[in-house]
């Protein structure tokens, strides 16, 4: 009865709703062989996957607005999975092109264009996940910037595309410009002046609760690995006090570059958009940004990892 509906009321919500509920069929591939004959099976899984995520949505008409009003197990809750989960371990690039070929799908469409592309940018703006600011970046640039988001008031939309503007400042690989400030004795420092294969550009408050648990934990693992891996950290207060900084600088013994970014060459604050402390940026020798939001537990490992050439950007 259900196919036969379908069929004979092809344009019928409930026929869209209906074929939304199916499965997408994965077809049977050819084997995939190792070197030595035996069948990759790996290999044939991520084939799998791949059709898979490229297909997910085949039973899914994006034209039908009508399939964001139905039971959140119609459209909502597959949607969502999706993007939370299937998407969990692609790459930025991956992800980005992936929205681009679902979201072109509703183009024309009257709501279900604006959901999707309202949704995945705001699910990309606030990930906590390192490179994925990149995708929301790409997402402004391509439709706000573009001038198809025309549901957004122009101030609002102005907002949002000065924030991807600043964004792309930190992005990851950048390179990040020459920072100069005074340490604790008036003496001007230069990040570029720091010879070394690493170096860890922090931006933390005296007065920052979560600093008072993270910055201690950056500086054992800078105590203990400065010479295996050849890094230097150069620290910038953020904070208005400079007698409170001193002062907190010296109760938790932080024995590396400490400067006073009140005093700098440039407005990092508003170059690097920071709106919460700390601000952690691992860069290279280069002053390329190779890692951010990294929790200063996992940093060692983080470093340990790219330095065995594990981790591509």
């Amino acid at each position: 009865i259900k196919n036969v509906f379908m069929k004979t009321y092809p344009n019928h919500l409930l026929s869209k709703v209906l074929k939304a509920t199916q499965y997408v069929e994965i077809p049977k591939f050819d084997n995939i062989y190792k070197k030595d004959g035996s069948v990759d099976s790996s290999a044939m899984q991520n084939q799998k996957y791949n059709y898979y995520i490229h297909h997910y949505f085949d039973n899914f008409d994006f034209q039908c607005d009508g399939l964001l009003r139905t039971p959140k197990a119609v459209f909502h809750q597959t949607y969502n999975y999706y993007w939370n989960e299937m998407m969990k371990y692609q790459t930025k690039d991956s992800i980005f092109n992936l929205a681009v070929y679902w979201i072109e799908k509703a183009r024309g469409s009257k709501l279900m264009f604006k959901y999707m592309v309202h949704d995945i940018t705001e699910r990309y703006l606030k990930s906590p996940y390192m490179g994925h600011d990149e995708i929301y970046i790409n997402m402004i640039n391509r439709y706000y910037a573009s001038g198809d988001a025309t549901w957004m008031p122009p101030t609002a939309l102005d907002k949002e595309i000065a924030r991807a503007k600043k964004w792309e400042n930190s992005m990851l690989l950048k390179t990040v410009p020459d920072l100069a400030c005074p340490d604790t004795n008036g003496n001007v420092h230069n990040l570029y002046s720091l010879n070394a294969k690493y170096k860890i550009l922090i931006f933390w408050a005296y007065d920052c609760g979560h600093c008072q648990t993270e910055i201690p934990k950056v500086y054992e693992f800078y105590k203990k690995s400065k010479e295996i891996y050849n890094l230097e950290v150069m620290a910038v207060n953020s904070g208005t006090d400079v007698q409170l900084w001193k002062n907190k600088v010296k109760s938790l013994n932080l024995e590396w570059l400490n400067v006073n970014g009140l005093v700098a060459n440039y407005d990092w604050h508003d170059y690097f958009d920071v709106e919460s402390t700390p601000l952690i940026l691992i860069l290279d020798k280069d002053n390329r940004i190779i890692g951010k939001k990294v929790p200063a537990s996992n940093i060692e490992n983080y470093i340990k990892l790219y330095d065995e050439d594990k981790i591509k950007l």
